[in-house]
């Protein structure tokens, strides 16, 4: 995917440690001088938001930015702050730093902490379920086979990491297909638009989980009303036709993705990595 260094094992001065690629462009965290409020304001904020960027740099800085929260989720990678992510302005290339804290036994992409006097920290994904995910990665995780990538794994990581590994690339396999039949799978960020919100990807990402998930649920509130003979047949096990198949089955993961939603409402830590680039 190309978001993470080149990263090793290494001995120094007799003690082993993690050597890492040096990698290009500013930290998330990077702010400069803006004129027009007298405020300093994070550098992905001209970046990213400006409508008269590049926007060739912006959909590979948008796809890698997608990518690593997708491969974060499925690391449970719980340290993905400002400080952790690099991006290069010039090349659109975003990677993904200091990787050490991922893949620990958590079976969900994101649970609230055991600890309650530190609520904040939660385990897994920063930001939980992704919002959005590129139409490359969508096609790549359909054939991704959890059972081999485990086994193929290096023997110092145990039984309880791989089981947990598989059991999370397997929510997020299934919260892929609930991406698509909610419209969320990407292939041009300048274009994209939220079929529920009617947001683009700028403002979208940077929404808060409460008002997508209200208009989720009075979405398909309003869908259920129009469907209601179809899923009168369903819940009565009577034989449905493949295009009513197909209805139910859409209306079945939209609900779906309403339920992640909601899980990320709940625990996730901060909104998108697009949304910690620029606020």
């Amino acid at each position: 995917m190309d978001v993470m260094p080149d990263m090793s094992f290494c001995e120094h001065d007799h003690q082993i440690g993690l050597e890492m690629e040096l990698v290009s462009g500013s930290s998330a965290k990077t702010r400069i001088p803006s004129t027009a409020t007298q405020r300093e304001k994070k550098l992905g904020y001209q970046e990213l938001v400006d409508k008269q960027g590049n926007w060739n740099t912006k959909n590979k800085i948008f796809n890698g930015l997608a990518d690593l929260e997708l491969l974060d989720a499925i690391c449970a990678q719980p340290d993905r702050h400002d400080d952790n992510f690099f991006i290069d302005y010039k090349t659109g290339r975003v990677v993904g730093i200091d990787n050490d804290t991922c893949l620990y036994p958590f079976r969900d992409i994101i649970a609230p902490s055991a600890d309650n006097k530190y609520a904040e920290w939660r385990k897994g994904c920063r930001v939980g379920y992704p919002r959005l995910m590129t139409s490359k990665s969508y096609d790549r995780l359909q054939k991704l086979d959890a059972e081999l990538l485990c086994e193929s794994l290096p023997a110092c990581f145990g039984l309880t990491v791989k089981n947990a590994l598989k059991e999370r690339i397997i929510l997020i396999q299934q919260h892929s297909r609930a991406l698509f039949c909610g419209g969320r799978i990407v292939d041009d960020w300048q274009t994209w638009r939220d079929p529920t919100t009617k947001e683009p990807a700028t403002m979208f990402l940077t929404l808060s989980m409460e008002d997508i998930v209200k208009k989720e649920r009075m979405a398909l509130k309003e869908e259920a009303i129009r469907i209601q003979p179809l899923l009168s047949k369903y819940n009565s096990n009577e034989k449905l036709s493949d295009s009513e198949s197909s209805i139910v089955r859409g209306y079945m993961l939209r609900n779906k993705l309403l339920s992640n939603d909601e899980v990320n409402q709940r625990h996730a830590i901060s909104r998108s990595y697009f949304s910690t680039a620029i606020f």
